[in-house]
């Protein structure tokens, strides 16, 4: 009878330890890369004050920031507005709620809009456009304007359509240690607006 409590005892430990190591092997696969960007908040809810917001006649709302995915030299956020739906929310297919995808890896920050799917990292490198980059490094794979202006603790980079009047257009002011500190969407002449600003604390 000994013998057996034994042999049970020690296949339960061996169910452990297999048990435990897989569970780690899993954890530290899906957090590859530990986020090490202080112009990039962390994961969680803010509060913005609000500008303009549609047509909307509120003073304030929730931003949300997701983590998507863990690559090998950078991670996959989403950054989305929180507020009940209204008609204007979607622009044919496009959800104006969604600020993005990022992806942000130490010293760069990747956008793209409107996937359904979570983009790789090879896409991202590749289609991405840089919205911060503590070099000033410019990628633009849609040929949009743009205007950037940073220093040492802001990074703001503006783009727009500049095919047609109405065009889309966008600006985002990173600030270091507090993420997205002012955003701005639209098309042509300030229609559809949105325009927050991250409440300070």
């Amino acid at each position: 009878m000994k013998k057996r409590h034994m042999i049970f005892a020690f296949i339960l430990l061996l169910v452990l330890i297999v048990g435990v190591s897989y569970y780690n092997y899993d954890k530290n696969k899906y957090v590859s890369y530990e986020k090490n960007n202080s112009f990039f908040p962390d994961e969680g809810e803010y509060t913005y004050t609000v500008t303009k917001f549609f047509f909307e006649d509120i003073s304030e709302l929730t931003v949300k920031v997701d983590l998507l995915e863990a690559y090998d030299h950078g991670s996959v956020y989403q950054i989305s507005i929180q507020y009940d739906d209204i008609p204007q929310r979607y622009y044919y297919t496009a959800d104006r709620y969604e600020i993005g995808l990022f992806y942000v890896a130490d010293d760069t920050i990747y956008l793209m809009t409107y996937h359904d799917e979570i983009p790789s990292e090879d896409t991202f490198l590749s289609d991405g456009m840089i919205v911060y980059s503590s070099s000033g490094e410019e990628q633009n794979p849609a040929d949009y304007g743009m205007r950037i202006e940073y220093d040492d603790n802001s990074y703001e980079c503006r783009f727009w359509n500049p095919l047609v009047e109405s065009g889309y257009y966008c600006d985002m002011v990173w600030t270091k240690g507090k993420g997205l500190t002012y955003f701005r969407s639209g098309f042509g002449a300030e229609g559809d607006p949105i325009e927050i600003e991250l409440k300070s604390k």
